[in-house]
């Protein structure tokens, strides 16, 4: 459902919600791991100079202060890469992530679209990149034009 711009009061980026984590009430950041843990996984992405931000339900309880997320919620963030990021950092962002207390789930972002950082990372020929107009497959994420072969 899209709701017409003068509905709507205030946008926020992503990259912009987790500093809203404050505005919760301690108790409710406690009792949901993903809102819990934001801080420390922010950092990972963070090392690999990629500005991060939370999307899907936690995002959304931040943006709005509805809360959404329960504690079994996974972590859906987008990681912002409109240069293109190495298979071995990828590879490596997977692994940090994996090994949290809570499921995490990262899309890399590129200028074209965004594919998820645990398909990339595991290097396949062929990658799905969400895009605008609809999913596509390409080999490269960041130069997604030519024929898929």
């Amino acid at each position: 459902m899209l709701a017409p711009w003068a509905a709507v009061a205030r946008t926020f980026r992503p990259e912009r919600l987790a500093a809203r984590r404050a505005l919760l009430a301690p108790e409710r950041v406690a009792a949901i791991p993903a809102l819990a843990l934001l801080p420390a996984v922010g950092e990972l992405p963070a090392d690999h100079r990629l500005a991060w931000g939370p999307i899907g339900a936690v995002g959304y309880e931040l943006g709005t202060g509805t809360p959404v997320a329960g504690p079994l919620s996974p972590l859906r963030l987008v990681l912002r890469a409109p240069q293109p990021v190495s298979r071995r950092d990828a590879l490596q962002l997977r692994r940090s992530f994996s090994k949290l207390p809570v499921p995490v789930q990262a899309e890399l972002e590129t200028r074209h679209g965004a594919v998820l950082l645990a398909d990339y990372a595991a290097a396949p020929p062929a990658l799905t990149l969400l895009t605008p107009d609809g999913p596509r497959e390409v080999h490269d994420p960041w130069f997604p034009w030519g024929p898929f072969a």
